[in-house]
C-alpha cells in the first residue's frame, strides 16, 4: 500500500535558467524499516522533537527539557 503514512515520496525538479521545469524525478521510499510498539526502561526516542526540545526554539514554544516528557 504505498499511499500508507509509511511511504513518502521525494521530488525533485530540475529547472532551466529560467526557471521552468526541464525535468523531474518522483522517488518513493520507506519512512521505517521497522515499528517498535515500546521503549525499554531508560530508552528514549531519537523522533524529530527531541531535537526541537534541544534547539534555541524550545523556550519559545514553551518546551520543557525531554525528561518533562519521558
Amino acid at each position: 500500500n504505498n499511499n500508507s503514512s509509511r511511504f513518502g515520496k521525494w521530488i525533485e525538479l530540475h529547472l532551466d535558467e529560467r526557471g521552468a521545469v526541464n525535468s523531474a524525478r518522483i522517488e518513493a521510499y520507506l519512512l521505517e524499516k521497522a515499528r517498535v510498539p515500546q521503549q525499554q526502561q531508560g530508552e528514549r526516542s531519537y523522533h524529530v522533537f527531541y531535537q526541537l526540545l534541544l534547539s534555541e526554539f524550545a523556550p519559545q514554544l514553551g518546551l520543557a527539557t525531554a525528561d518533562a516528557y519521558r
